[in-house]
Parts: structure tokens; sequence; C-alpha cells
């Protein structure tokens, strides 16, 4: 099996009638600002980290980095106490999501290198 997760999420501002979007699951919300931010902060900061410190220890693969204790301690510990305090109250649980991506991370399925992360990381810094 792959992945299991989905999301979708979408500004309810629509200028006339639309389909009844939440009864396939679709989370309508005044802004998706909160959980555009959620998913850089948390998602790809995190993924990033995993993937350096993976890199670090010589793992080829996220999964595999994300399953060893100090490294998920490590990207735990850094969306706790300075990613979701930074993010404030959103609206959205922001414990569950960072539970619901690190466990995502674990997926041996996936098979993301963790090579992928490291050279092309500083794009996301850029402006």
């Amino acid at each position: 099996m792959g992945e299991t997760f989905i999301q979708w999420v979408v500004e309810n501002n629509f200028r006339d009638a639309r389909p009844n979007l939440e009864a396939v699951g679709v989370e309508m919300v005044e802004s998706v600002i909160p959980y555009e931010e959620a998913k850089i902060r948390i998602l790809n900061a995190s993924h990033s980290c995993i993937a350096w410190a993976g890199t670090l220890i010589g793992q080829q693969y996220i999964h595999e980095s994300t399953l060893t204790d100090v490294i998920y301690a490590i990207a735990d510990r850094y969306v706790t106490e300075d990613v979701i305090p930074c993010l404030g109250d959103n609206g959205i649980d922001l414990p569950t999501y960072r539970d619901v991506v690190l466990k995502r991370f674990t997926n041996p399925i996936s098979r993301t290198p963790t090579s992928a992360s490291p050279p092309t990381a500083s794009r996301k810094f850029r402006r």
C-alpha cells in the first residue's frame, strides 16, 4: 500500500453556488493560509530536518531516519517547541498534524531518499 493520508483544503470563496465538496471529504475553510503555513513549517521543515540528520549518519531513506529514535525525537521536539508556538492558535490541531506527518514519514513504501532534500533545501528559503 502507498500513502493513505489525504487532505484537501479549499477556501470557501465561491462567487456562485458550489458543489457539496464536504461530501467527498473536502475541508471548506475561510482561509487556506493557516493550512499552508502548517504544511510548510511542519511537513516541509521536519522533512528537511530528518533528511539532513539521516544523511549525516549514512541513512538512505526518510523512513529509516524517522524510525531512528534520536532523529524522530529531534524532529518532534523541533516542531513541538519551535514551530507550533510560532504558528499560534490558528484553529488547526497542530499537535495531531505533527503526529500524522511524522507517522507518514515512517512509511517504507514511499522510498524517499534522504539525499533528495539537502542539496535543494536552500531553494525553500529564497524569495
